[in-house]
């Protein structure tokens, strides 16, 4: 099976919107990313949550009409509120193992192996 990643960049005052949206179409995974470098610390509750330009990536099912999802977007948080998006095709694969094969080992002075991404 083949995946759709829909990913959208906007301000960090729309993400929980966005990402509420996106939910609602079932999606494989929802990522949450920096699109901009400023550091973000969670020490207390009214700590900014996310980066003023936060990327966030949907795996969606392939027979999904994204130019409605993109449109309804848009209509959500405002088109000038969507700074850019992408759309590419992903195959569906092991993730496991993918992920196990990108996985460095590491041995450390006592002989504990640790596996770092």
């Amino acid at each position: 099976m083949h995946w759709l990643r829909l990913t959208l960049v906007s301000y960090s005052r729309y993400i929980d919107d966005l990402v509420g949206f996106l939910e609602k179409f079932e999606p494989l995974s929802v990522s949450i990313l920096p699109n901009t470098k400023e550091p973000v610390f969670a020490d207390n509750e009214d700590a900014q949550k996310y980066w003023e330009q936060t990327s966030i990536s949907a795996l969606l099912p392939k027979d999904i009409e994204m130019d409605i999802v993109l449109a309804c977007a848009r209509n959500l948080v405002g088109t000038e509120n969507i700074i850019d998006h992408h759309i590419e095709i992903v195959r569906d694969e092991n993730w496991i193992e993918t992920h196990k094969q990108e996985t460095l080992s590491m041995v450390f002075g006592d002989g504990r192996l640790c596996h770092l991404s």
